[in-house]
């Protein structure tokens, strides 16, 4: 048992005991504070910083970055850049039900061909994960996309996605343009050109694992796409409409030297904070099933393997409200000094939602659920807004704690406690 990990964060931080909510919003460190509070530096120069760190992170040319101001303009910039590609209104999107109802929305709103989303969220409560590459792959097949919309990493569940199913679909179609959301991935676990060689478009942000300040976007992609935009894209000329916001930048820039190790590369240390997430989070679930605590953790690692998380993500089953008292679901980052002084943690409760909120005018072609049974999928016709459609969550809803490369084990031993004292 990974009982004597120490921190590997080379930044201070508050209250990170108390803290487990990456997945929602990064917990900057005093160091990123200080930086935003106090910007300092040459427009350019900074720019300039923060795109060299992510493009060492991903191991890309810095001309493949884009930074947005944030995740939401860079995505409707990919889809923008794609509809003009595509000239075509009967363009098929396929996506699934694991995706960020904000960004369904978004898309929803945004494309005007059909739109399949794979019901595969199910697999994952049922403990049926190894069959999810196999639920998509006939998806695929079924509706031929041209354009696929996917996870990197689901921000419910952490479950990462299976990048055989995007090597299948690229060799049925090599023409079929994928785009990845790396919200979750970035930080938390490696990511490399095992997974960019696919893809075309690779977006994220710098304010989840990455622990930047809110809220900067990026976009990694060919620049034959031509992603950068003067009107939402950070530009170098300081004068125009696109240049952003500078106390971002130096909050990021700072926040981002702690995961590009300067001696052996940022790979190795990706991959030093990936092993150490994935650790602590086994060593959460481990305790959790020696307490006989009435929370189940999902077990979601791709492939025909039963195990424990494969990154920091834990989401777990049971009597979430027993364990209000001492959790803090509220998502605030600015109540952290409070909820830690009151002996409670802040993680997150991850409920049924809508996936859309409202409606807005204008006519769609049809947007259908891709349901798989035994090897066969049929599609059911939906409207996201009449239908009134949730987010696929087990009833109750899942508590999803985050582990990340600030936390020691002495951390999770204590979050373990916490929930022992009122189980």
């Amino acid at each position: 048992m990974n009982s004597e990990l120490q921190s590997i964060s080379r930044q201070q931080r508050a209250n990170a005991a108390s803290f487990f909510n990456s997945a929602g919003v990064g917990l900057p460190s005093e160091e990123s504070r200080l930086a935003s509070q106090q910007p300092a530096g040459d427009w350019d120069a900074v720019l300039t910083e923060v795109r060299s760190h992510f493009s060492h992170l991903l191991g890309m040319p810095e001309e493949h970055v884009t930074l947005f101001h944030n995740t939401t303009a860079g995505i409707q910039r990919v889809f923008l850049r794609i509809s003009q590609m595509l000239r075509s209104r009967n363009a098929v999107l396929l996506t699934t039900d694991l995706e960020y109802p904000g960004t369904v929305a978004m898309v929803d709103e945004c494309w005007q061909g059909p739109m399949i989303m794979a019901e595969v969220a199910h697999l994952l409560w049922e403990g049926r994960s190894a069959e999810m590459a196999d639920a998509l792959k006939a998806a695929f097949l079924r509706t031929r996309p041209a354009v696929i919309y996917i996870s990197h990493v689901s921000r419910a569940f952490g479950h990462p996605i299976d990048i055989e199913f995007l090597r299948f679909a690229k060799e049925i179609n090599p023409g079929v343009l994928i785009v990845a959301d790396g919200a979750q991935a970035i930080g938390n676990i490696p990511v490399g050109r095992d997974m960019l060689g696919l893809v075309d478009f690779y977006v994220t942000s710098g304010h989840k694992w990455l622990c930047g300040k809110p809220t900067l976007g990026l976009v990694c992609a060919d620049p034959r796409w031509h992603i950068p935009d003067q009107a939402q894209a950070y530009s170098r000329l300081s004068g125009s409409g696109g240049t952003g916001n500078l106390e971002t930048l130096c909050a990021t820039a700072v926040a981002l030297r702690d995961f590009h190790d300067v001696e052996s590369g940022a790979p190795w240390r990706s991959n030093r904070i990936h092993a150490h997430n994935a650790a602590l989070a086994t060593l959460f679930c481990d305790l959790l099933e020696e307490a006989a605590l009435p929370l189940t953790p999902l077990r979601c690692l791709p492939g025909n393997r039963t195990a424990w998380p494969a990154n920091g993500i834990v989401a777990v089953q049971g009597d979430i409200a027993r364990f209000s008292p001492v959790i803090d679901t509220s998502g605030d980052l600015r109540r952290l000094g409070q909820t830690a002084s009151e002996g409670r943690v802040l993680a997150a409760h991850v409920r049924r939602e809508p996936w859309v909120v409202s409606r807005s005018p204008g006519r769609r072609a049809p947007r259908a659920l891709a349901v798989y049974r035994q090897d066969h999928v049929a599609l059911r016709t939906i409207c996201l807004r009449d239908d009134a459609l949730s987010v696929p969550i087990p009833d109750g809803g899942l508590l999803r704690f985050c582990f990340h490369y600030f936390h020691a084990s002495k951390d999770v031993i204590g979050l373990v406690r916490l929930l022992k004292s009122v189980a």
